[in-house]
């Protein structure tokens, strides 16, 4: 069994970037594999954990290295994606936020 996790820096405030990958309104223009964010030092961080297995357990001991590093190498690739749209769209998302309480 293989479980990990990643931490990325994100170039929005938290509430942007939780707001990027929890409402379908913005997830559809990146991707969407998050589990938390964190505000840490200024900065919001997204942490991604995972935990899958490999079959057939018999050859488990040979898959899981290159599953593994697929899986890393995709994930990467992922939030990249999401840190490239925050660093374009976080005004975006931050004005669709101000609508919503003005509104409410």
């Amino acid at each position: 069994m293989s479980h990990r996790s990643f931490t990325f820096a994100m170039p929005a405030p938290a509430t942007v970037v939780f707001d990027a990958f929890h409402y379908h309104h913005w997830r559809h223009r990146w991707d969407s594999l998050v589990s938390a964010t964190a505000v840490e030092s200024g900065h919001s961080e997204l942490v991604y954990t995972y935990t899958f297995e490999v079959g057939p357990r018999a050859l488990a001991w040979c898959i899981r290295p290159f599953v593994e590093r697929i899986f890393e190498y995709q994930t990467r690739k992922r939030f990249g994606r999401l840190s490239d749209y925050l660093a374009r769209h976080a005004d975006e998302i931050t004005h669709w936020q101000k609508e919503r309480v003005d509104h409410a």
